[in-house]
């Protein structure tokens, strides 16, 4: 049948339909009502989250292996990576650091690290401070598990001594407190509390790696073993080098690339040309082919060979086995006064073999006070450095601190030259930043040694015994007056025991099973940088 003669609704189903109808439209204006008010509640607790530092440091961010960290945690060891890492590339590069690290004038999350990769700065770093994190996960987690170990009331003196320093900086910078202090530092939820948490970790992690490398002891016979195994590399070689530079060239100079490579190529045998005749020159001089040498470093550059100790160098075997002259140093058949060049792009190396050391001597130790001279600002002064008065200057600040060092000296002889005597005479006579004065497992003659020539010369001394004391003048710091602490173990075991237990170490540490990082949503509260 036709619609058309379908029977038509009465007044009341009309009025019905109209009900339903406006029923309907009455919920669903609810609905939205009410998704608009959830949507903005949960933006309105979006920025409470953000804002909020309670939050901030209850909100788990990351999970490592059973340990939860914190949003304000993670932005503590963020920012931690953040500053080593600069540090790091800052000692590497000097100068040129800054092309190896992101801007500061510009948020993390915006400056890309690997376009390749499409990651930012943030990830990056993100990335280095969650392996850190977890590293550090794994042995906190053995710790605890180790029914051996507890974490010594010296480990707890350092967090609290942590924390004091950590003070002390703060009212160094005038923050009206320490957390203050912290937030400016790390991210304006850190506080005091979480702050010792993090130490409190970061200590255990600390500790009982300490306690696993000590643990880890050797036979003689097996630091023996290792030694000769590895003599190539622990070995101390000692030679004297200097560097004859070929001409440096700008090959905008030339015409041409080739004409610029040929001239390149003439430079370099110039400088082959003047290292062979400096070689030359060294042969047919004395006996003592190493003074000659100094000699002709000096002739050959009277500036940057002026002190003799700058040609020498003293260094473990495995410092220089990928060096172009290393295979020659290696030669069994090497003798005192050998003479060889070596070409480098940059000229020819001359180089004169002194010595191969086995390290079979003892280290020692000593403790110091030491006096310096005033520092004379050169730049106050119209000729600086060449200036009469300035010389004067520096001429009385070394008597003073000489007549200074005497008297504390001859103090320390009538109170009986002990060891006591000289720690009491150290608080208000001293500029030795260390400990105590203290030094220890002391080396001979090694290229990065703390350790100037006279005072070595005087620890090495034939015959020395503890309580030997003597004061020393030295050009570079002023006057010394040591005491000799006594004797250590040899350097060869030293080195063995300690390559021995970096390897063992590093074995146990990989053993342990790392846990994933797992990155809560909360980590996108943290502060960006």
């Amino acid at each position: 049948m036709s619609d058309l003669f379908e029977k038509r609704p009465d007044g009341a189903s009309r009025r019905q339909t109209r009900l339903d109808k406006e029923q309907k439209d009455k919920k669903k204006t609810r609905i939205i009502s009410v998704s608009v008010s959830i949507m903005f509640a949960l933006i309105f607790i979006a920025a409470l989250l953000v804002n909020s530092k309670f939050i901030r440091r209850v909100l788990p961010a990351v999970s490592i292996d059973g340990i939860s960290f914190s949003v304000a945690e993670f932005d503590y060891f963020f920012t931690d990576t953040y500053y080593n890492y600069q540090q790091t590339i800052n000692e590497q590069l000097g100068e040129y650091a800054s092309y190896m690290l992101p801007s500061t004038e510009e948020p993390l999350s915006s400056q890309v690290h690997d376009e390749e990769a499409g990651t930012t700065w943030e990830d990056y770093l993100t990335g280095l401070a969650l392996e850190n994190m977890t590293d550090m996960v794994k042995i906190v987690n053995a710790a605890k598990k180790d029914p051996d170990f507890e974490l010594s009331q010296e480990a707890r003196e350092d967090i609290d001594n942590g924390i004091d320093a950590l003070r002390t900086q703060a009212t160094t910078y005038q923050y009206p407190s320490l957390d203050g202090f912290l937030q400016a530092a790390y991210g304006n939820s850190l506080n005091e509390r979480t702050m010792r948490k993090i130490f409190e970790f970061t200590e255990l992690a600390r500790a009982y790696s300490k306690h696993k490398y000590d643990s880890l002891t050797y036979t003689q016979s097996e630091i023996d073993a290792y030694y000769s195994e590895n003599k190539d590399d622990l070995d101390s070689l000692i030679f004297r080098i200097l560097l004859v530079t070929a001409e440096t060239l700008d090959s905008e100079d030339f015409d041409s690339t080739e004409d610029y490579d040929i001239a390149t190529e003439v430079a370099k045998l110039t400088a082959q040309e003047h290292a062979t005749s400096i070689v030359d020159q060294i042969e047919s001089g004395g006996d003592d082919k190493e003074e000659e040498f100094i000699k002709a470093a000096l002739e050959y550059d009277p500036v940057a060979y002026a002190d003799p100790a700058t040609t020498l160098i003293v260094v473990s075997g495995s410092n220089v086995s990928e060096q172009p002259y290393g295979e020659w140093l290696f030669d069994e058949a090497r003798s005192r006064g050998d003479i060889t060049t070596e070409d480098i792009d940059s000229g020819t190396y001359v180089v004169c073999y002194v010595d191969r050391d086995s390290n079979e001597y003892e280290m020692t130790s000593m403790r110091q006070i030491l006096v310096q001279p005033e520092a004379v600002d050169s730049t106050e002064y119209d000729e600086g450095e060449e200036d009469p008065e300035y010389i004067i200057a520096v001429q009385l600040a070394r008597a003073e601190a000489q007549a200074r060092a005497e008297t504390v000296w001859n103090l320390f002889l009538d109170g009986g030259a002990t060891e006591d005597k000289l720690l009491e005479l150290m608080e208000e006579n001293s500029t030795d930043t260390t400990e105590g004065g203290f030094y220890e497992n002391i080396t001979k003659n090694m290229s990065d040694s703390k350790m100037v020539p006279e005072i070595e010369d005087f620890l090495f001394a034939p015959d020395r015994k503890k309580g030997d004391h003597e004061l020393i003048e030295t050009e570079a710091y002023g006057y010394h007056i040591v005491f000799f602490m006594g004797y250590g173990e040899r350097y060869c075991d030293y080195l063995a025991t300690n390559n021995l237990r970096e390897k063992d170490y590093q074995a146990w540490s990989d053993s342990l099973v790392s846990g994933t990082a797992v990155q809560q949503w909360a980590v996108m509260l943290r502060q960006h940088r």
